[in-house]
């Protein structure tokens, strides 16, 4: 256990910047009027995930042996994401975010080599089915506090609040990897194997994508990654109206969805918000809201500050509204 701590913690700061910006940002574009061609280019921020492969044998190969070869990259990627977090409470413009978050996303990708490398070589052989497991749990805790439990609480600390949150969180785990005790003598890998120089290397990866294999391979994958992000259930949203409600001071219709445990809200005819709709969407666990549309701002803007603070109960009741025989 005093090994799989710290990794869960690594692997949940990687996942926090990635929930947010899978939920939490598209809600901060539309609300500061973002065009949903750009919001949807937002997908691109996650490009360092795919690419990380190229510098991998970098981040795999240099480090200070007296430092920690892995603690090297894991410290300053570290500190890397706790400043984006706080710096981007301090910014307007969405440019900002997207060069902001978009670090984050490369300071994550480059952390996970090392921490997927420290795991490796710090691990027992039964340790490495539960570090796996914690891999995934830690990751995934991540995404739903960036991408469900802050978005909630930004109805009470503002989005400021909420990347100043993110950048205490991403602090204490910063202040924890510093005092990480990495032993060499206790690596699995091979340390006494030839290191290639610098042009070596580079002329590897040069020839490595090069190869007609490579290029097919990222045509496949680079579409489907970059605009997927986390994944998410594939839903159809046309059982109802079941009923109208108020929010914002305009009119909504709820509507229910294939999986039985989301929500569509949808507004009304003859409302001055039309045309949009919210969904409240179930995903791992926890409910997340999303919007669409292009009503009138300052009516949605109302609307969403209001769904977003639907207590459990009351999104349950909603529910229960939609299982019923139309």
């Amino acid at each position: 256990m005093k090994k799989l701590a710290p990794l869960l913690l690594l692997y949940f700061s990687q996942g926090l910047p990635f929930g947010f910006q899978a939920t939490a940002l598209p809600l901060i574009l539309r609300e500061r009027g973002v065009s949903l061609q750009a919001i949807g280019l937002a997908g691109l921020l996650a490009a360092p995930w795919l690419a990380k492969a190229l510098w991998a044998p970098l981040v795999d190969r240099y480090g200070s042996t007296r430092f920690g070869r892995r603690k090297s990259w894991i410290v300053p990627m570290q500190a890397g994401l706790a400043l984006c977090a706080f710096g981007a409470g301090y910014v307007e413009k969405p440019e900002a975010w997207f060069a902001l978050i978009f670090a984050m996303n490369l300071f994550a990708a480059t952390q996970d080599i090392a921490v997927d490398g420290l795991a490796v070589s710090w691990l027992s052989d039964s340790e490495l089915g539960p570090g796996n497991a914690l891999q995934v749990v830690g990751y995934k805790l991540g995404m739903l506090t960036g991408g469900g439990l802050l978005v909630w609480a930004s109805a009470v600390l503002g989005w400021n609040g909420v990347f100043s949150v993110m950048g205490v969180l991403l602090s204490c785990v910063f202040a924890m990897s510093v005092f990480l005790s990495e032993n060499p003598s206790a690596s699995r890998e091979e340390i006494s194997s030839p290191r290639l120089d610098f042009s070596a290397l580079l002329s590897r990866l040069r020839a490595a994508v090069q190869q007609p294999s490579a290029a097919a391979l990222l045509a496949v994958v680079l579409p489907d990654a970059v605009a997927q992000g986390p994944s998410q259930p594939k839903l159809v949203c046309d059982r109802g109206p079941f009923s109208t409600k108020t929010f914002g001071g305009t009119q909504w219709q709820i509507y229910g969805c294939s999986d039985s445990r989301s929500v569509a809200i949808v507004t009304a005819p003859g409302s001055p918000a039309i045309p949009f709709y919210f969904l409240l969407a179930w995903i791992d666990g926890v409910y997340t809201v999303s919007g669409e549309g292009t009503g009138r701002r300052d009516l949605t803007a109302k609307a969403y500050n209001e769904i977003i603070k639907l207590t459990r109960p009351q999104i349950d009741a909603l529910v229960k509204e939609t299982l019923k025989t139309n």
